[in-house]
């Protein structure tokens, strides 16, 4: 499963926790180990078609290409995206309107994370003895949002961040740096947290609708463009704000990882 399908499991989206709970590093670790297992598995073919390389079709000689590029995968960044949104926004409705596509949109690129939603094969009577309530009728159909955990990680994101973001009570995109090296414990930039209302027209909201969102986001990071908010601006840094200090710019977050690098020197590695 990609992108979207691992945004729902038993009980509810988290930040972490016991195996039986899907959460945010459950997931970024094990793109972690899917990425290190494919780069060892490339260095491997890059070992044994090393010197055949007058021998090879132009398709084999691309691959080759490819696999030399991905055998030097040492670590590297992907972007943490939150939806903090209840069932009845336009957002959401949007979801289960055109989840299977966003689904196959954001594919192995990156990940939208939706807090207090998980997906489960029980009946609506089951699922509201622990307070959930059915998510939508058609992609979301079997999806159920439970408003306690959704409060739990608002909460545990809004503290890490440190004020760069607080819940608007609406529906807000939170977006943030995470660093997977090839070895050790994922890093979160929270400092480069940004955040901003996703449109909703009958709040008079005018920004990005969810649709937007995903295909901006999903083509900044598929062609590696070098916008700091990652084609989401309208969402992220309305008009009249342009303070660089909440922007998740690259260069700064490379100057945070050379400081978490300088760190490792004298404290084992961990997260921020």
């Amino acid at each position: 499963m990609d992108g979207l399908a691992f945004l729902a499991v038993i009980p509810a989206t988290g930040w972490d926790g016991p195996t039986r709970e899907w959460s945010v590093l459950g997931r970024l670790r094990e793109r972690q180990s899917v990425l290190r297992e494919a780069s060892a598995a490339a260095k491997a073919r890059v070992r044994r078609v090393s010197g055949l390389s007058q021998l090879m079709t132009p398709a084999a000689m691309e691959q080759q290409y490819r696999d030399q590029i991905l055998s030097r995968w040492t670590g590297g960044f992907t972007v943490l995206a939150f939806l903090f949104a209840h069932p009845d926004s336009s957002a959401m409705r949007s979801l289960d309107s055109r989840g299977d596509y966003f689904d196959i949109r954001s594919g192995n690129t990156w990940d939208l994370f939706f807090p207090g939603y998980y997906k489960s094969d029980r009946d609506d009577y089951f699922e509201s003895q622990f307070g959930a309530l059915r998510a939508g009728q058609q992609f979301t159909r079997d999806w159920y949002f439970n408003p306690r955990e959704f409060d739990d990680l608002r909460q545990h994101v809004e503290e890490k961040c440190q004020g760069q973001w607080r819940y608007s009570g609406e529906a807000d995109l939170v977006l943030t740096n995470a660093y997977m090296p090839d070895q050790g414990e994922l890093t979160i930039d929270w400092a480069s947290t940004v955040s901003g209302p996703l449109s909703d027209p009958a709040l008079g909201i005018l920004t990005m609708t969810l649709a937007t969102v995903i295909e901006n986001l999903s083509r900044d990071l598929e062609l590696n463009n070098e916008d700091e908010v990652f084609g989401v601006r309208a969402v992220v840094n309305p008009p009249g704000e342009d303070d660089d200090r909440t922007r998740p710019g690259r260069e700064f977050f490379v100057s945070v990882l050379a400081e978490i690098a300088a760190a490792l020197a004298v404290k084992p590695f961990g997260l921020s």
